[in-house]
């Protein structure tokens, strides 16, 4: 559930609107219990998507976190 925390926060604080995508399931990423939702496991495809002001750096800074495998973030 960590991980899944970690992306959670690190979304809110952007203030496009980020998503996650897993399959045809597609849900807010602001949102732990939604993200819950997905029942995303290690080695799964995800695909994030944002839409704003922020959107690119939502994306990029996102998807760094997942790919670093949640190394070196401590809990907030």
């Amino acid at each position: 559930m960590r991980p899944l925390e970690l992306i959670a926060r690190k979304a809110q604080s952007f203030r496009s609107q980020v998503f996650v995508t897993r399959g045809s399931n597609r849900v807010d990423a602001k949102s732990l219990l939604h993200l819950l939702t997905l029942g995303a496991e290690p080695g799964m495809e995800l695909e994030i998507d944002a839409t704003g002001e922020d959107a690119s750096q939502a994306v990029e800074q996102l998807t760094e976190l997942i790919g670093s495998e949640f190394e070196g973030f401590e809990r907030p």
